[in-house]
């Protein structure tokens, strides 16, 4: 029938057309029972009778209403009137990106937006199980006000997926069902050639990458105005995307946008993104990326105007495209370490006793090293200053017998410096006065442990927070500068405060179970709290110390964000409404404490610039022109939450850290001297060691900057590389049959499990989406993975095929670290008792996850003090009991705890030494260890303006 203005199709009266593809012709229509204006899409009537192109067409209408996203295009009706097949779909006042190209070219906050709100589409889709296969300029609708639709699903493909559970019920199952499978016959092309795939040119079976791929190319020709894989002819286009490279971007495209586009248009589907979702974060953190360096720029306009820093709306809009960017994963794995420095100093941190605020606080750490890599180089970096001059306050690691764990603060001015030791299982705080060196014990050795000093505004007081049996929670504590009875102010606080100039009130941060981080205030007296801001995990504000700039208006503090390509920076907190601002472009691994300088002129931090890098160091950050510039630049880490400055900025005060780690064989109750040292590096194991079933051993090792691992016999000989990259490899783990080794690595740009042939060759990524994973283990039948993933919102357990695959969630429970039985029936796992505060507890469960058929209440803290969040789990090879390191006074050795209930005994008898990592060989008969020293001494830093 003729379709003009007038006619009628039902209850649809046309209107207008408003174009015409190969398929069908689309007016503008009214719905005259609903009063509606929609989009009517009618079948041409010479294909009416082609019933391929007819189940196309009902393929289209079907696909898109199983779906119900804001980014995809809303189908009302689907029917057949006088022998036409119409779509009534809502109608969009815009035009398509094809029209909006022909225009001018597109801005690249434009840009961003599109790719983000197509990916956005594309991640729903695939989640229902539908691939779209005809992502192109003409199928993108822009409305006017800037929300992007993605049309016809005409060539949709449903996704061979595995039967549904009976009886889930799931929405994604219901609307699976719904969709009509296009059987694409082998050899048959179907979509637009210029934005096809490799393997949708060459008819072969295609998947979510391939939407990748078209979109890589949408994203090159709003890019530059031109094809990546242009011809004169359809055939000609086809052996440009099979045999050809893309011109590269132009050098003004942000190089971060230049990957993201390569990593999309790999030719090969394994080598591109593995699923859309990690397209988005990558544009996500782009575009926030550029959002917080624009509000800089201003910011810098600001200053010089004299006017406020940020308006409440700049910030505002970061804040918003922050949340935006945010992906939940949870808290983090324990196991799981980027650097050496950054465990071996969780360990120091943490020796005795277990609470909510330090488990939270030890997860938020330990999550800073979880999947950082060599990202945005950020501002610019200049050299360390000249002639940096270093006192040592303390030397050799101890006073007496106690050794030096850290926690050091200077007085404003200058005369006292206050530090921690530990000897027999109990802490004590210590002052030193600069001038003489004179020592005083202000509180005697406690059961317990330190969080981080502070020194009152007036230098009379030392505010110390710790942990111990009558504050689990953690508490504030104020002591007499040279002495007294402590006084508790505050409890449920687990980090160092920072006083506000006129030393009234403080600010510290504080983590709940929830996954929630905040930036509190309260009055000096601990009355008055107040809740400044919040983030959630995977962000979060870092907990080793804020700091109160000197005008009051702002509390500057390290911040991280773990999803997608992670990175840590500062930010400005305003204390009159809790609004953000970045202080810095600067990326880092991770970032500590921060503390402003008395003029207001910027601030000295402790952060990790680099995954790879072994030992935090000490910056300035100039303000507000947010330029980095290194302090300290060796060897040697610097305290973390040990940083402190005058109020005069003449002097820092830090504790400068060194560590050690070899592989050590023993035997289970052998004598320490018997105990053979087999490799001789200086970070050998730090990050994960086991046993091959010949009797090798597989072990991290850091060599320069590369992290990587390494294999050796029992006896040290025959060590050999097994890869060697840019990337960082974590926590081997060897599969019983000795095929593979298993491991963590941020290769694909985000922490995820990884498996290797064990000759070193054909790495295969096994878990996919943002993590972060880690801590990976093989099922003794070699069918599964299990490790632990922030992905359900806080650490738990996950298994995956070892081929890869889907992942299931075991656990719904916190899990900070794991093992599975010898014979494959059970995991065992580490959580906190929910009924008796933060007791931990022992869970046993069925290996396919359920009820706890079993859980203890030991009588050791199986985090922090034990340093069992470093060395890990156990089960011994007889099945009968967990092993575990305790790390008392840094003389680590190995316990086993018996599945029965009873007294956990000790395995080793190490007179000193931390133990990093250890695993059982697979005939019980040896335990490898990585074991070596870790060495804490006070430093004053001058001359670093």
């Amino acid at each position: 029938m003729a379709i003009s203005a007038g006619t009628h199709l039902g209850r649809y009266e046309i209107r207008s057309k408003i174009g015409a593809g190969g398929m069908g012709e689309v007016y503008l229509a009214e719905d005259t029972q609903l009063e509606r204006q929609v989009a009517l899409k009618v079948l041409l009537a010479e294909v009416a009778n082609d019933e391929d192109r007819v189940r196309r067409f009902v393929q289209e209408a079907k696909a898109a209403s199983a779906l119900n996203h804001p980014n995809i295009l809303t189908v009302h009706e689907i029917g057949t009137i006088e022998n036409s097949h119409y779509i009534a779909t809502e109608w969009i006042k815009g035009e398509t990106l094809r029209e909006r190209l022909k225009d001018e070219p597109l801005s690249l906050r434009e840009t961003l937006d599109v790719v983000l709100q197509v990916a956005a589409a594309l991640n729903a889709a695939h989640g229902a199980g539908i691939v779209h296969r005809d992502i192109k300029p003409e199928n993108i609708m822009v409305r006017d006000d800037g929300l992007v639709k993605v049309l016809d699903f005409g060539l949709a493909k449903l996704i061979k997926s595995e039967p549904p559970t009976i009886g889930s019920g799931s929405k994604s199952d219901q609307e699976a069902e719904t969709i009509v499978t296009h059987q694409t016959r082998p050899g048959v092309v179907l979509g637009t050639v210029a934005y096809m795939s490799p393997e949708q040119a060459r008819g072969k079976e295609t998947d979510a990458r391939s939407d990748v791929w078209s979109l890589g190319v949408v994203m090159y020709e709003m890019l530059t105005q031109r094809m990546p894989f242009a011809g004169e002819t359809p055939n000609d286009s086809i052996a440009a995307i099979l045999t050809q490279e893309p011109a590269p971007l132009d050098e003004s495209t942000p190089k971060e946008l230049q990957r993201i586009v390569r990593k999309s248009l790999q030719k090969s589907a394994d080598e591109r993104y593995q699923g859309v979702k990690d397209l988005l974060l990558d544009v996500k953190n782009l575009k926030r990326e550029l959002e917080f360096s624009e509000g800089l720029k201003r910011s810098r306009v600001s200053q010089t105007t004299g006017s406020s820093i940020v308006s409440t709306g700049q910030v505002a809009e970061h804040a918003t495209a922050m949340q935006s960017a945010a992906v939940s994963t949870g808290s983090s794995m324990p196991q799981q370490r980027s650097s050496a420095e950054y465990i071996v100093g969780e360990i120091k941190r943490h020796r005795i006793g277990i609470t909510l605020g330090a488990v939270l606080l030890l997860v938020v750490l330990i999550a800073g090293g979880v999947g950082l890599y060599k990202f945005w180089p950020g501002a610019k970096v200049s050299g360390p200053p000249r002639e940096l001059k270093f006192v040592r306050l303390t030397t050799g690691g101890k006073i007496g017998n106690a050794v030096i764990d850290g926690e050091a603060t200077i007085s404003p001015d200058g005369r006292y410096v206050v530090f921690v030791t530990a000897e027999a299982g109990k802490q004590a705080l210590w002052v030193r006065q600069v001038s003489t060196g004179s020592l005083v014990q202000i509180v005697p050795p406690l059961q317990g442990f330190y969080h981080g000093n502070t020194f009152s505004p007036d230098g009379e007081f030392v505010y110390a927070t710790r942990t111990d049996d009558e504050n689990l929670l953690g508490a504030l504590f104020q002591v007499p500068v040279l002495g007294g009875t402590p006084r508790r102010v505050l409890t449920h606080m687990a980090g160092p405060i920072t006083f506000s100039p006129d030393g009234k009130r403080f600010a510290f941060v504080r983590g709940d179970l929830n996954g929630e981080i905040h930036l509190m205030l309260a009055n000096v007296d601990g009355s008055g709290e107040q809740k400044l801001a919040t983030r959630k995990l995977p962000e979060g504000f870092t907990a080793d110390g804020a700091s109160w700039s000197p005008d009051g208006k702002l509390i500057a503090c390290g911040v991280f964000n773990y999803s997608g390509t992670k990175s840590a920076t500062v930010v400005g907190v305003s204390v009159d409404g809790g609004l953000e601002k970045p202080l810095t472009l600067q990326k880092f691994g991770s970032v500590h404490h921060v503390v402003w300088l008395g003029d207001g002129s910027g601030l000295v931090m402790t952060a990790m610039q680099e995954v790879s890098t072994i030992g935090t160091q000490i910056w300035f950050l100039s303000y507000p022109s947010g330029e980095m510039r290194r302090i300290t630049n060796d060897l040697n880490g610097y305290g973390r939450v040990s940083l402190s400055v005058t109020a005069d900025s003449s002097a820092i005060v830090s504790v400068q850290e060194d560590v050690s780690a070899q592989v050590y064989l023993t035997a289970p109750n052998e004598d320490s001297a018997r105990a053979r040292m087999i490799s001789h590096g200086k970070y050998d194991g730090l990050n994960g060691l086991d046993w091959t079933p010949d009797g090798k051993i597989v072990y991290f090792n850091q060599s320069g900057s590369n992290s990587d691992l390494w294999t050796m016999n029992a006896d040290g000989s025959g060590a050999r590389q097994l890869m060697s990259d840019d990337f960082v490899e974590n926590d081997p783990a060897v599969s019983p049959n000795g095929r593979y080794v298993l491991y963590s690595s941020n290769r694909s740009g985000r922490w995820n499990i990884w498996r290797i042939d064990a000759d070193g060759n054909n790495s295969k990524q096994v878990s996919d989406g943002d993590g972060p994973d880690s801590s990976p283990k093989c099922s003794p039948d070699g069918k599964w993975i299990v490790f632990q993933s922030l992905r359900s919102g806080k650490s738990t357990l996950w298994k995956v095929p070892i081929d890869g695959g889907p992942a299931s969630q075991l656990t719904d429970q916190l899990a900070l670290l794991f093992s599975i039985s010898p014979d494959g029936k059970f995991i065992a796992y580490a959580t906190l008792d929910e009924q008796v505060s933060t007791q931990s507890q022992l869970v046993i469960i069925p290996f396919e996850g359920g009820p706890s058929v079993k859980s203890l209440s030991p009588r050791f803290s199986i985090f922090g003090g034990n340093g069992a969040t470093s060395a890990g789990l156990m089960w011994t090879p007889d099945g009968r009991a967990i092993t575990y390191a305790d790390q008392l006074n840094r003389a680590g050795n190995l316990w086993s705890q018996p599945i029965d209930g009873g007294p956990p005994k000790q395995l080793t008898n190490f007179p000193s030494d931390m133990i990093f990592r250890f695993a059982w060989s697979t005939d019980g008969k040896q335990l490898a260890v990585s074991r070596g020293k870790f060495t804490d001494d006070v430093v004053l830093i001058k001359n670093f303006k």
